[in-house]
């Protein structure tokens, strides 16, 4: 059985993944089972990149950010198996995207991520944004592992 870790900070977070400021999206993993669910939140600040132009005098964190954010997160519940760790890892599809709500400074986005399905290097997840726990951001997530996928091309395909 994998054990489920606690509060992971964001410098174990720098030490899974390539991400780096400004585009590392996720604060905190304040739960997680790695290969199959994670909880973690995104304090969302005036100083962020994005705010001086999204919008200027409405500043509002763009929703393909949020989900940029839960599919951050989802890499992570990979991330920490053993020997992945800075693996990289590719998005291949996000479905049934639905932005409900704005998201603004001052607000913490918090996130959860479920997996559906981890095959091969394929992982499959649905996830939700949520603040003051009204959800405002959701999606199914598909992404790879290319390191995995090499190891299952036919013979005759290498």
């Amino acid at each position: 059985m994998t054990p489920l870790l606690q509060q992971l900070t964001i410098n174990h977070i720098q030490a899974l993944t390539a991400d780096a400021y400004p585009y590392l999206y996720v604060d905190r993993i304040t739960e997680l089972k790695p290969g199959e669910y994670i909880k973690g939140y995104k304090n969302v600040t005036f100083n962020e990149w994005f705010f001086p132009t999204h919008f200027k005098d409405d500043p509002i964190m763009p929703g393909m950010l949020q989900i940029e954010a839960l599919t951050q997160l989802f890499t992570y519940v990979f991330l920490t198996l053993p020997g992945n760790e800075k693996k990289p890892i590719n998005i291949l599809e996000v479905d049934g995207v639905k932005l409900r709500q704005r998201v603004v400074p001052g607000q913490k986005l918090e996130m959860e991520v479920e997996t559906l399905s981890w095959k091969r290097g394929i992982g499959i997840g649905k996830g939700k944004g949520m603040v003051e726990n009204k959800v405002v951001c959701e999606g199914q997530i598909k992404i790879c592992m290319p390191d995995m996928l090499k190891n299952i091309v036919p013979k005759e395909l290498k």
